[in-house]
């Protein structure tokens, strides 16, 4: 599998709001996304909560278990848009969305966090989580019609066309339109739509960007927006930042590290009293170390692993680490545990190394070694 990296190149934007860029990630593949896709499934088939995954189609949620991707045998997005139109309505709008991704896909998990660093390393960290969403499908309107959310948003096309119209501020709603509220997914966020207003009848207020495989549309939380397919099925993957109010200007908060991981406890203070959830400082190291982003537990145990003597770097995901005392608190791929401060130069020294670099565990690093090798941030040379 190839290195898990992105590169992006903003495009020209219209709207400080709004906008596309360019990305490449060899492997952020549409498969990839479907695999987490189909593990969210399991996991809500097997008792998780039920707004992981929904299949709409012309609008109305199917509460068939067996419309859901997977539920009757392995089949790609393909087959599967096949057989949810032929059972229900040939020709009809059909989308599969799923939340919540790497809380359920290891695999997706750690391609995220070794790809995601150059859009946390723009956008910043967000208060709340951050949730990893899947749509596919072939609709003329993202369900619910126009709406707007706490959450800014990073949505990469994988496959297929999309349209992304987008509104700033609220000058342009008609008077007396109707306005629906719900709850967000993430802690105490808000969702506002409009589900009465066409997108046509208001099409000339706001602007319309067209994205394909290798392209992502970017928006701040509060912007008005609603997405269609073109010309087909699509694909695509949402990161969705969430924050505190639909206001696009609210600001977040820069991880700031040093090239070595390392960040100061008035950083991780003042990063604790920014989130809105009470977090402890072990766990807010353990969320930023994951970019925000929840993920599934690794597969694989500490004592399934040999103490490693010499390692390599094999991610990009952030490494951090700060000084507590006489303990160091050490966070990679959202988890977090502390281990004496005499590891500090060995951790310096690893956490400064290009991928691909190995260097040699000293005599009493090995348990951090090994505890790194189990959260994905080493690999034994």
């Amino acid at each position: 599998m190839p290195l898990p990296t992105l590169t992006l190149r903003p495009a020209p934007s219209s709207s400080p709001q709004f906008g596309k860029a360019a990305w490449s990630c060899g492997s952020l593949t549409p498969e990839a996304a479907w695999r987490g896709g189909l593990a969210t499934v399991a996991a809500r088939a097997a008792g998780g909560p039920q707004d992981l995954a929904k299949v709409m189609v012309a609008g109305e949620i199917l509460q068939d278990p067996s419309a859901m991707p997977g539920a009757t045998g392995p089949e790609s997005p393909d087959t599967w848009l096949h057989r949810i139109r032929a059972a229900y309505a040939p020709g009809a709008s059909v989308l599969f969305y799923a939340r919540d991704l790497p809380r359920h896909d290891r695999a997706l998990f750690e391609i995220l966090l070794s790809a995601a660093g150059p859009v946390f390393a723009d956008s910043g960290l967000s208060r709340r989580d951050v949730d990893v969403e899947l749509f596919y499908g072939d609709y003329r309107a993202t369900p619910g019609g126009i709406h707007r959310e706490y959450c800014a948003n990073s949505h990469f096309v994988l496959a297929g066309r999309k349209f992304m119209h987008f509104w700033s501020g609220d000058d342009w709603i008609p008077a007396g339109t109707e306005r629906d509220h719900a709850g967000g997914p993430v802690g105490d966020s808000e969702e506002e739509y409009l589900p009465s207003l066409g997108v046509e009848s208001v099409s000339a207020h706001g602007t319309a960007l067209p994205a394909g495989p290798g392209e992502l549309f970017e928006w701040g939380n509060g912007v008005w927006h609603v997405g269609e397919t073109d010309a087909g099925p699509a694909l695509a993957i949402n990161l969705a930042r969430y924050m505190s109010s639909f206001d696009p200007g609210e600001s977040a908060f820069r991880l700031d590290a040093g090239p070595d991981g390392e960040v100061v406890p008035d950083w991780l203070a003042a990063y604790r009293a920014y989130r809105t959830d009470d977090l402890t400082a072990d766990s807010a190291l353990a969320a930023a170390s994951a970019y925000g982003i929840p993920g599934a537990e690794p597969d694989r145990a500490i004592a399934g692993v040999p103490s490693p003597t010499r390692v390599t770097a094999t991610t990009h995901a952030p490494l951090l680490w700060c000084r507590d005392g006489d303990e160091l608190l050490v966070a990679t791929h959202g988890r977090a545990r502390r281990f004496p401060a005499r590891n500090a130069p060995w951790l310096r020294e690893f956490a400064a190394l290009p991928v691909g670099a190995a260097t040699t565990v000293p005599n009493g690093a090995e348990p951090l070694a090994t505890w790194l090798a189990v959260h994905s941030a080493l690999s034994a040379a």
